[in-house]
């Protein structure tokens, strides 16, 4: 039932959109968008790390699985108990608790 799409043939307003509507950080080029959208639709496309900070002065920061380097960085902090998993999978991101502002990428 999954059928191929021909991003060719899709006008750059529109790609721009589905590019919105998956979340999709990339430059605003219609080749660059395609490339991420083949790259999204092949299960292949790592979603960004997001940092958000807590009154407390302590970050939740969301990470996508897929993305092995920071993932290896935010183990390093959980065995040294500045950062917490939280158990929470949203958005496509596994989720921590840190008290260090965690520098990624």
């Amino acid at each position: 039932m999954n059928k191929e799409v021909d991003y060719d043939k899709i006008k750059t307003p529109d790609l721009k959109k589905e590019v919105d509507y998956r979340d999709i950080k990339c430059k605003n080029t219609r080749e660059d968008m395609i490339k991420h959208l083949i790259l999204h639709d092949q299960g292949k496309y790592i979603y960004s790390t997001v940092k958000e900070k807590l009154k407390n002065g302590n970050f939740n920061v969301g990470i996508d699985p897929r993305n092995s380097k920071v993932v290896i960085e935010m183990g390093r902090l959980v065995d040294k108990k500045n950062a917490k998993r939280l158990n929470i999978y949203s958005a496509y991101r596994i989720w921590y608790e840190t008290s260090v502002d965690f520098v990624y990428e």
